[in-house]
């Protein structure tokens, strides 16, 4: 696709936002790559390509080998607890909070669109932010669960049971209460937009059919095919955000956001979002320029602050030292004055 195709088809998924009277959107794993979170089935390198599900991540592989499951999510919860949300969850929240966006219904679990600022959000397939007791029902935050640990297995503090990550596994039903709000909001919804997603999975899978038989509108934004792409009103294929790029400048270096459409969500990052949604999109190519101006003008007063905090470090350590050495002489003085006086 070239550069103007890719530009009117992002043109009209921003009419299609402005027009709908309820836009909901649907999460996949390949939202949270950006952010260092490896998706599931990309051959290579996809999480499922290392390690075999059904011997980890089933429910019959916890409760048959509770520390071998543990093994693998340990370090896995460890490492989601530290990443932090991207331009897209960013967009996303933004979206929601000028009104042009319900709800999110998402397959992860790694809590980032929380931490972007979703406040309607579907999480289908549970979250690392809990964990609860297979025996008593005891909940612990995920701060808490590492204090659980025995032997390599979370144990309840309350009854010693078997702790285990409120994350739906394999060979679990999805959390009911979750699942009928999405197929809910799918039903009602002018527009579905499907982020990240290889819409293969079911039954959540299921919900852009949901949202087509009720008259709704889909948009696709993520890499690679899907089931639905001849149904949709706009696919847009590609990595989410902006791609960065490091180039050297003067003996030092400097970052170029590029700015093309090969990023679908670019045209939905947060700096720009209510002039090209509320407003309209009548050049996204100059209006994606003005962001990477923007954004590489923010960098550089951010520079220019760090650097002026160096000098102000490195003047007050020079000061320090000269007080130092000020000291060291004046001892050195009184030392040598009594040594001639004996």
């Amino acid at each position: 696709m070239g550069t103007a195709a890719r530009v009117g088809t992002a043109e009209r998924l921003a009419e299609l936002i402005r027009e709908s009277r309820s836009t909901v959107a649907l999460t996949g794993a390949g939202i949270s790559v950006p952010s260092g979170i490896p998706d599931f089935r990309t051959p290579g390198e996809g999480l499922w390509e290392k390690v075999d599900p059904m011997e980890v991540a089933h429910i019959d592989a916890f409760r048959r080998d509770p520390e071998r499951f543990w093994s693998f999510y340990r370090p896995r919860f460890e490492t989601l607890d530290e990443k932090q949300p991207n331009d897209a969850h960013r967009a996303l929240a933004q979206l929601e909070a000028e009104g042009l966006l319900d709800a999110v219904v998402t397959q992860n679990i790694d809590r980032l669109h929380r931490k972007a600022g979703s406040r309607r959000l579907i999480e289908v397939h549970g979250s690392i932010d809990t964990s609860s007791c297979t025996n008593c029902n005891a909940s612990f935050p995920l701060e808490q669960v590492e204090t659980l640990f025995t032997n390599g297995v979370a144990h309840c503090s309350a009854c010693e049971g078997l702790v285990k990550p409120d994350v739906v596994l394999f060979g679990e039903f999805l959390p009911e209460d979750a699942i009928h709000e999405a197929q809910s909001l799918a039903e009602r919804c002018d527009l579905m937009l499907c982020v990240g997603s290889s819409l293969e999975v079911y039954p959540v899978a299921g919900l852009p059919s949901i949202a087509i038989a009720s008259g709704a509108k889909l948009a696709i934004v993520t890499q690679g095919q899907t089931p639905y792409d001849s149904e949709a009103d706009v696919k847009l294929d590609g990595d989410v955000v902006f791609e960065h790029v490091v180039e050297p400048r003067d003996g030092g270096t400097r970052i170029t956001h590029r700015a093309t459409l090969d990023g679908p969500l670019t045209f939905l990052w947060s700096p720009v979002i209510g002039r090209i949604i509320k407003r309209g999109m009548p050049d996204g190519v100059e209006l994606l320029a003005e962001l990477a101006v923007e954004k590489e003008e923010e960098e550089r007063k951010e520079a220019e602050e760090e650097k002026e905090r160096e000098a102000k470090r490195e003047k007050t350590d020079e000061q320090f030292k000269d007080e130092i050495e000020k000291t060291s002489q004046g001892e050195g003085d009184k030392g040598g004055a009594s040594v001639r006086g004996a």
